[in-house]
Order: structure tokens, then sequence, then C-alpha cells
């Protein structure tokens, strides 16, 4: 299991939830905290993809499973 690609994953989804709870509630959209939240969450998610992409057959998601049309599908609708 990749780890590192675990907790990547987490800190930014951690980061993304943060930021929606804080964000129009509790502190305006404007405010340090949140736009640091959603920064950090974009930085994350792009060293995950670096990750998977260096990690390759070792990767959380590896390329095997988004070639199969069926599962890249139901993850799209799994957003949606």
């Amino acid at each position: 299991m990749d780890l590192i690609g675990v907790v990547l994953v987490s800190a930014a989804v951690i980061c993304f939830t943060l930021s929606m709870r804080w964000a129009g509630i509790e502190k305006s959209w404007g405010s340090s905290d949140v736009v640091g939240t959603l920064v950090a969450t974009g930085v994350f998610a792009v060293v995950f993809v670096v990750n998977e992409w260096y990690q390759g057959d070792r990767a959380f998601i590896t390329s095997k499973i988004l070639q199969q049309t069926t599962l890249r599908t139901a993850g799209i609708f799994e957003f949606l």
C-alpha cells in the first residue's frame, strides 16, 4: 500500500473539508485561513498526482484501474 499517497489524499480531503466548513459561516471567504486551506488542498492534490505517477504500479490508484472504462465512469459519477 502506498502510505505516502494515503497521507496526501487524507491531507487534501481534510484541508478541503476545513475550508468548506469555515468559508462563509465562521470566517469570510477572503480569510487567510480559508484561502490557505484551499491553496493547501491544491498543493496536496498536485503532489499526490506527481507521487502516483512516480510510484507507477505501486501507487495508491494505479493506471490499470483508470484504464477500465467501467471503473473510470463509476468514479466520475461518484463525485457528481
